[in-house]
């Protein structure tokens, strides 16, 4: 599962990702913020170098 720094401020919706994609762990289509600005880049990045 995703973990965004800022979850906090806003709350991230699951049920909107759900309806939106069908897929209740999916990303918040309303979040505007990149994978870096969240801090997910570098642990996708780290996940990859793995693979």
């Amino acid at each position: 599962m995703r973990q965004c720094q800022y979850n906090q401020v806003c709350g991230g919706c699951r049920i909107r990702a759900e309806v939106v994609t069908g897929d209740l762990w999916e990303s918040d289509p309303a979040c505007y913020l990149t994978d870096e600005e969240i801090g997910l880049g570098q642990a996708r990045q780290a996940r990859a170098a793995n693979a």
